[in-house]
């Protein structure tokens, strides 16, 4: 038997604009980093969080923020 559930992290971030594709150069997309992350006021260490989760806080970002 397997249990999921869903638990909110609280996560800082680091967000760098993109640059604008010119005749000279074929531009870029945004950056985000996430830099901290705490679940229920502890921090948690970024080795303990899967790649998967990470991309997911990204699309967080870029969805609500920018």
């Amino acid at each position: 038997m397997t249990l999921e559930k869903e638990v909110p992290f609280d996560f800082d971030f680091k967000y760098t604009p993109g640059e604008p594709q010119t005749r000279d150069y074929p531009g870029d997309g945004p950056e985000v980093e996430i830099v901290k992350v705490r679940l229920n006021g502890v921090e948690i260490p970024l080795s303990a969080i899967t790649e998967q989760m990470q991309q997911e806080m990204v699309e967080q970002v870029l969805e609500n923020y920018y």
